[in-house]
């Protein structure tokens, strides 16, 4: 027995697991929510599903699809972003009920859940205070607790985001084949992490006219400088624009503003071409010169052949020729 290609649309370059017993499937899903029950709705017919998993940081990523069930899961802290993308699922929270169709997403507050149906689906677990650490840096360390208590049912149904979190999906999956470290330079946690953020709270995307988050001068100055600082330090981590707002205190426009007006670039092409200067330093000036793979890794590049790319891109010749000039 097989599923119906109906069903595989979610993650489909995720390794998946096949099952064809409740308890085993039981066993694999309670390792990444704590499962009080699970059950087949139609025992009169064979038992089928499929499972496949990634972790992304802090986020969990779950693509389940198979013959109808129904399924119970004991309180659980994190958020839940379900987007379902085969056949249908009725879902009851701490926040409430709703029933998603193909297409359709809705977002879970922490809480009890109770699932029925025939589905193919993409749950993506999100822990609060991550999601609240990203609403923070957006917005900016003060206003930190602008979502407090904010964790409620949002169905997506008709709303742009659900297709903005399918294109994240997508392009996520799309990674998968050249491996996590890839996946994880990329950062896309953070930027499902922010997505979510502005579901919760739509206004910490509306820039005000004044920015009261603006550091002045000269605290501005030494603040930025020691922005610059943390920077260079950590090159060789992944560094994500949270984690930039984060150690500034500044809100992202403030911040944005900063770099345009100082070093004319984003924060990200900034930080690119430090990492690239540090490369063709240590190639020009040491006298045994780390192996590539060393040395992308020293530089903040989890793949070798990303470090080539971008080297050849800015410098004009691939790293591995600097040594012979």
């Amino acid at each position: 027995m097989e599923i119906d290609e109906h069903f595989r649309k979610g993650l489909p370059h995720l390794p998946y697991k096949t099952f064809t017993q409740e308890a085993d499937v039981f066993a694999e899903l309670n390792q990444w929510v704590p499962i009080r029950s699970l059950r087949s709705l139609t025992p009169e017919k064979p038992f089928l599903q499929e499972v496949g998993s990634f972790k992304l940081g802090s986020v969990g990523l779950l693509s389940q699809s198979g013959t109808s069930i129904a399924l119970e899961i004991d309180h659980c802290p994190h958020l839940h972003l379900v987007m379902v993308y085969g056949g249908s699922i009725s879902i009851q929270s701490a926040g409430g009920s709703i029933e998603l169709r193909e297409r359709e997403a809705a977002l879970f507050p922490p809480g009890f859940l109770r699932s029925s149906g025939a589905h193919s689906l993409v749950s993506i677990s999100l822990p609060p205070a991550a999601v609240k650490r990203a609403a923070a840096a957006i917005a900016g360390r003060m206003d930190a607790l602008r979502i407090q208590g904010g964790f409620e049912l949002r169905s997506l149904k008709g709303s742009p985001m659900a297709g903005v979190f399918q294109s994240l999906v997508a392009s996520l999956d799309a990674l998968l084949p050249l491996g996590e470290g890839l996946v994880g330079q990329l950062v896309t946690d953070d930027v499902l992490l922010r997505a979510v953020a502005v579901v919760l709270d739509p206004s910490l995307v509306t820039r005000e006219p004044a920015d009261p988050l603006r550091p002045r001068e000269p605290q501005a100055r030494a603040d930025f400088d020691a922005l610059i600082d943390f920077i260079r330090a950590n090159l060789h981590q992944p560094l994500r624009l949270s984690d930039l707002e984060a150690q500034s205190q500044w809100s992202r426009w403030a911040l944005q503003e900063a770099f345009r007006q100082r070093l004319k670039a984003t924060q990200m092409e900034w930080i690119r071409e430090q990492r690239l200067q540090r490369a063709m330093e240590h190639l020009q000036r040491a006298q045994e010169p780390l192996p590539l793979g060393e040395l992308a890794l020293h530089c903040g590049y989890q793949r070798l052949s990303q470090f080539s790319r971008d080297f050849k891109i800015r410098f004009g010749i691939p790293p591995s020729q600097v040594r012979r000039l």
